[in-house]
């Protein structure tokens, strides 16, 4: 919840080790053509992926574009104390970044427990004292991304593992894409998705939110994706 994390419980802690990762939604909801049904309620998802209560939920995603009132991404970084309900309990911290009508990112708190398109969710019970993987890097060697690396690193591993948490960049630059308002031609190939998203180099100090999985273990999941915010 302090520096430099931000987050909206204490730790990724959980009772019997109950931690789950939730993809929901997809990049069909958005190619070619937009799904403007593909809204969802973040309590709802933890519910019917049996996640325990109290739930927190953080990830990489799109927020509700019907209240935001466009297109725009999300990082998820919400504790819900009832899944049925809100309640005074809960704390809604999440964040997201759209492109102004200048061509700017623009970032703004989202005080909802809801989400639009997809939604990649790391979930426990946010509790002090869980066992965490650290990792520490000071400079880039090769040509993929710190997560990408780490995913890689996995890969070989017999099984399916699947990570997810939290990140700061201390130092540099990072290269990101924020995507505008949905596009109003069919995005049929990655060079016309590339020619639609916005790109932006923005300097540390970052927090990002991220969730991968080594491999897909046949059921179309993302294999990873990760969302980062200005604390």
């Amino acid at each position: 919840t302090k520096e430099p994390f931000h987050l909206a419980s204490f730790g990724f802690g959980s009772t019997h080790h109950d931690r789950k990762i939730i993809d929901v939604g997809g990049i069909p909801n958005l190619i070619p053509t937009v799904n403007r049904s593909s809204l969802f309620d973040l309590r709802d998802v933890a519910r019917l992926a049996g996640c325990a209560e109290p739930c927190f939920l953080t990830g990489a995603g799109a927020g509700p574009f019907d209240t935001v009132g466009v297109n725009s991404e999300m990082m998820t970084n919400v504790l819900l104390r009832d899944l049925k309900e809100p309640t005074l309990g809960d704390k809604l911290s999440s964040h997201i970044s759209l492109v102004s009508g200048e061509g700017r990112a623009k970032q703004s708190s989202l005080q909802e427990a809801r989400c639009g398109l997809m939604m990649n969710l790391l979930a426990t019970q946010g509790l002090p004292g869980g066992e965490v993987l650290e990792v520490k890097a000071r400079t880039r060697t090769g040509r993929e991304n710190f997560v990408t690396t780490m995913r890689l690193a996995l890969e070989e591993l017999p099984e399916v593992v699947a990570l997810g948490g939290v990140f700061v960049t201390e130092s540099g630059t990072a290269h990101l894409h924020v995507m505008p308002n949905f596009s109003e031609t069919p995005l049929n190939t990655n060079e016309d998705v590339n020619n639609w998203l916005n790109f932006y180099d923005v300097p540390a100090p970052l927090v990002c939110l991220s969730v991968f999985v080594n491999r897909d273990p046949g059921m179309a999941l993302r294999v990873e994706h990760t969302h980062c915010f200005i604390p």
